[in-house]
């Protein structure tokens, strides 16, 4: 198995930035296999999932690439005082790793799947662009955007920078509201996985975002169980959506 430390340099945020990619030995004699963005969480990095998990014995079991790039306390977002980390992980990312690679990446091989503040980026990249995923995982998600915006622990202003203001946000929610990108599924299919614990502050966020996708008979997979907004819940959290993506 290679671990590879990627140093690139992004137009979209103006930066040299790191991705680290897991790529299993089996992978070098397939044309074609599975790829899984995993996305960081808020005060995160790309080696979190790394440091703290058994990914790279996943990756192994299922024989998957693993991307885990940097996007910072960005909420995965074209900033308004910033920069375009949107497209960044979605558009000019999927192109390099293509590139750098020699992989097609198409709706049938890419999966996307994040934490806490990377659970509203797997699912703001899936819903918005549908057609390039087939799976999407959140595990204990900032699902709910517009009662963070409201009050995210006191960092208004980090939400305005990110968001810019109310009527800025307000103008814009159809790019950021989870709720509302659900309605880019008219024509797409997508295999969407939630997970949150139940103890964790984010869990009637969770529930929110659910109970909409069964009122408008959206097809997912919910898992809410006992747990926190912590790592002994995302490690189990990964290996059980793993099992349901790919055996």
């Amino acid at each position: 198995m290679a671990l590879i430390n990627l140093n690139l340099f992004s137009e979209e945020i103006e930066i040299n930035t790191d991705v680290v990619v897991i790529y299993p030995d089996k992978l070098l004699n397939e044309d074609n296999f599975n790829v899984l963005f995993l996305l960081h969480g808020y005060n995160g990095s790309h080696l979190d999932w790394l440091r703290h998990t058994t990914i790279e014995k996943l990756a192994v079991q299922y024989n998957i690439m693993v991307v885990m790039p940097a996007i910072n306390n960005s909420f995965y977002t074209n900033m308004v005082y910033g920069y375009n980390y949107f497209n960044y992980y979605t558009k000019e990312l999927r192109d390099k790793i293509s590139k750098f690679f020699k992989i097609n990446l198409t709706k049938d091989n890419t999966y996307i799947t994040g934490l806490s503040m990377g659970g509203y980026g797997a699912l703001k990249a899936a819903l918005t662009y549908p057609q390039d995923y087939k799976g999407v995982a959140s595990f204990s998600g900032v699902l709910d955007i517009k009662e963070i915006y409201k009050d995210f622990f006191n960092r208004k202003n980090k939400m305005i920078g990110i968001f810019g203001d109310e009527k800025t946000f307000e103008k814009d929610l159809n790019k950021h509201d989870l709720f509302l990108l659900t309605n880019n599924l008219k024509d797409e299919e997508l295999d969407i996985y939630i997970s949150c614990g139940t103890e964790d502050f984010l869990f009637e966020h969770n529930k929110g975002f659910v109970n909409h996708l069964n009122e408008k008979k959206i097809k997912h997979e919910v898992i809410f169980n006992s747990g926190d907004h912590n790592w002994e819940y995302w490690q189990e959290a990964i290996k059980r959506v793993l099992k349901y993506f790919f055996e």
